[in-house]
């Protein structure tokens, strides 16, 4: 099963596996057609310019996009493409992760060493400025969240380190020394 939707300027593409219970969503800019084939590309709608990280909340019906040319989360009602909100969060973010208890979206913001957590009542409000942001190493690059005690963890490259977060009083936990330049995190929740 397949399925291609476009929202205004970016497409997100589902395949579905049935048996499996699983969607793939494929990311990329997305052109009007016709200019394009006359030689004359159109710009991207500036929301969805270069879309580069992508969340889905699926019990809220939700969909989170991170555009990196302006460092903004673009929230999406998924069933009716609606626009929720763009909020500018971070201008070099590599990595978003959704806490799919909470509906809190979390990305590392380099520029200023810390990890910025977008809370789930800021898509129903008017709130963009209610970002809480948690000062960490320098910089953060990889994110992991631990589901089950619900710790968020958070490579620090620059550091040498690894951070942890209790994302329910949205507090650093500690920050731990591991060794030259870690890119990379992971979590076992056992």
């Amino acid at each position: 099963m397949r399925f291609v939707r476009s929202y205004r300027g970016m497409v997100a593409t589902s395949l579905g596996a049935g048996f499996l219970g699983a969607a793939i969503f494929i990311l990329g800019s997305w052109y009007d057609a016709s200019p394009i084939a006359s030689g004359q590309a159109s710009a991207p709608s500036p929301l969805f310019a270069k879309p580069a990280l992508l969340a889905v909340d699926e019990a809220r019906d939700r969909l989170f996009v991170f555009n990196a040319l302006s460092g903004a989360v673009v929230g999406f009602r998924a069933s009716s493409k609606e626009v929720l909100g763009s909020i500018p969060v971070a201008p070099r973010a590599a990595d978003m992760i959704l806490d799919q208890k909470s509906g809190d979206v979390y990305l590392p913001d380099p520029s200023r060493n810390s990890i910025v957590a977008i809370k789930s009542a800021v898509w129903s409000l008017d709130a963009s400025k209610q970002l809480e942001r948690i000062v960490l190493g320098a910089p953060p690059t990889t994110l992991a969240l631990d589901p089950v005690r619900r710790r968020l963890y958070t490579a620090n490259f620059q550091d040498n380190s690894i951070s942890g977060v209790n994302v329910v009083e949205g507090q650093k936990i500690a920050t731990v020394k591991v060794g030259h330049g870690p890119r990379r995190v992971a979590v076992n929740s056992k």
